[in-house]
């Protein structure tokens, strides 16, 4: 019988910046990575998941290039069961209320992971993912 490996990873927790890169996540064994983005109610950002298939992970800080290549990643919503366009990520605009929504990450042939906040104007989010591996 399979057994369920999970790892969980926090991202980042109560970041309020814009351009703030998370660490990458190595994902090369991962079945599945599920995310939950948290905020309070007066967020007011964008968080746009970052993905590489290089054996190295790449500077998700840096721009994308033939020797440095990564590109946004779409989600799933799990809500929603709607795709998130990696290129627009998730979008939270103050005021509001306080929110946890948790996506899936298609992470086919994906190395590597990150999470950026984008169009930062107030507030904070926490990211968190969880890798999970059927053995």
């Amino acid at each position: 019988m399979a057994s369920r490996v999970t790892k969980q990873f926090k991202a980042f927790t109560a970041r309020a910046a814009d351009g703030v890169i998370a660490e990458p996540i190595n994902v090369a064994h991962a079945k599945t990575i599920s995310v939950a983005i948290s905020i309070p109610g007066t967020a007011a950002l964008d968080i746009k998941c970052q993905a590489a298939i290089g054996l190295v992970a790449p500077d998700f800080s840096a721009a994308k290039t033939a020797t440095n290549a990564w590109d946004y990643q779409g989600m799933y919503d799990l809500q929603s069961a709607l795709h998130v366009n990696g290129d627009t990520g998730v979008t939270y605009a103050a005021p509001g209320t306080a929110d946890v929504r948790l996506f899936e990450i298609n992470v086919n042939a994906v190395n590597w992971i990150s999470f950026e906040v984008d169009n930062y104007s107030a507030g904070s989010v926490t990211v968190e993912a969880i890798r999970v591996d059927n053995q």
